[in-house]
């Protein structure tokens, strides 16, 4: 059991040194933004990232540009194809060896396709694909 727990403890707190390394990388992104940055940012923000499809219309969400983090992997997906999906809804998490993030669709509507877990995506990849409702 102690093994477990000294395994697991430093993958579930990190260090302040370890965060801001993370967040150095991340700012590498012109568009990257900490949630204390969207926060403080006016309603209209959340405006910017919606996106409405037309009924039949299909949009693909791709793996984000996280700057110099590469090798993600979706671990969890939250919704089966068929499901339909809200702006804002997180539809599934993706982790490579430094980051686990939840993954937040765009788009209202109805979940075409999804990528299969476990496999390595680069930048730019398309995860899945919503139809709009």
């Amino acid at each position: 059991m102690n093994k477990i727990l000294k395994f697991i403890f430093p993958k579930l707190f990190l260090s302040e040194e370890e965060k801001n390394e993370i967040i150095k990388d991340l700012r590498v992104n012109t568009n990257f933004m900490t949630k204390e940055q969207m926060l403080r940012k006016d309603s209209s923000f959340k405006k910017e990232v919606e996106f409405k499809l037309e009924k039949g219309e299909v949009k693909s969400i791709l793996i984000p540009d996280f700057g110099n983090h590469t090798g993600f992997k979706i671990t969890k997906w939250y919704f089966k194809t068929g499901s339909n999906v809200k702006a804002g809804d997180i539809i599934c998490n993706i982790e490579n060896k430094k980051l686990t993030m939840e993954l937040e669709s765009i788009y209202d509507g109805k979940l075409i396709s999804i990528n299969q877990t476990k496999e390595e995506l680069a930048t730019g990849v398309e995860i899945c694909k919503v139809e709009g409702i």
